[in-house]
């Protein structure tokens, strides 16, 4: 356990090292909520009848999802970390301590996940919430599945990082793959445009995978668009798809680890 927060504290130094960096990404983080808040506003404006759910529900869920985007951070993370590691030939460290090499990238990007909740998320949400009028769940219940719906999230996107990152043992370029993987993830999460406002077959193909549990469940359930029963199913869904990433991850990077071939200099 010492070696774990170890790493964790690590993963924190990182995150604080670069001040201009977190800077520009709080201003960023707001810019980016002012956009989606502002983008959803005139929309609903328009045409409030193409909407399931009430004005308040939809900016609400557009200023959630940038919180959670900056919070679980899919475009950055396992993949680009084990890809520079690679890249640079310093893999070979990571690989000689003497703690397994899936938990040590999980305790070194977990601690710089608790820097950004610090330094950028409660930043964020206390000028939200002093500048935009943005409805609030209904219940402490609602509260609680949103908090542990947006924890699977975290746990999902990290394995599927890590998945993605364990490619980089097998090819010198990545940038191709991670475009495509990220296209993915802004087509079928939710992120950019909630599955209401997909056709029928396209919602069902969405919400079979597990990208649906990135933001659309998490937010659904924050504005309470999944509530009750249904949403307890969705957090089962989560955790049923996380149970079968981390399998994936285990058997990925024993057949990883047992043919390794280290590149860089």
């Amino acid at each position: 356990m010492k070696i774990m927060l170890a790493f964790a504290r690590q993963g924190i130094v990182l995150a604080f090292s670069y001040k201009i960096a977190y800077w520009m990404g709080l201003f960023n983080t707001i810019i980016k909520i002012f956009v989606f808040y502002s983008l959803w506003y005139f929309l609903h404006e328009q045409n409030p009848n193409i909407f399931p759910v009430s004005k308040e529900q939809i900016l609400a869920y557009g200023v959630i999802s940038v919180i959670i985007s900056d919070l679980i951070e899919w475009w950055d993370g396992p993949h680009f970390y084990i890809g520079r590691q690679i890249r640079l030939g310093l893999i070979t460290t990571d690989l000689l301590k003497p703690v397994y090499f899936p938990l040590q990238v999980f305790h070194l990007w977990t601690g710089n996940r608790i820097a950004k909740i610090v330094t950028t998320i409660f930043p964020a949400i206390i000028i939200v919430n002093l500048l935009l009028p943005l409805s609030l769940p209904h219940s402490i219940l609602t509260v609680a599945q949103s908090v542990l719906s947006i924890f699977f999230a975290y746990l999902i996107v990290y394995s599927l990082n890590f998945l993605v990152g364990m490619l980089c043992f097998r090819t010198i370029n990545m940038m191709g793959i991670m475009h495509a993987y990220h296209a993915l993830i802004m087509l079928f999460s939710g992120m950019l445009i909630p599955l209401w406002f997909y056709p029928d077959w396209l919602r069902g193909v969405c919400e079979l995978l597990p990208f649906s549990g990135l933001f659309y469940i998490p937010l659904s359930i924050y504005i309470g668009n999944i509530v009750e029963a249904d949403a307890w199913n969705s957090i089962a869904f989560q955790f049923v798809w996380l149970l079968i990433l981390i399998i994936v991850c285990q058997i990925v990077w024993l057949m990883t680890h047992k043919h390794l071939v280290i590149q860089g200099g």
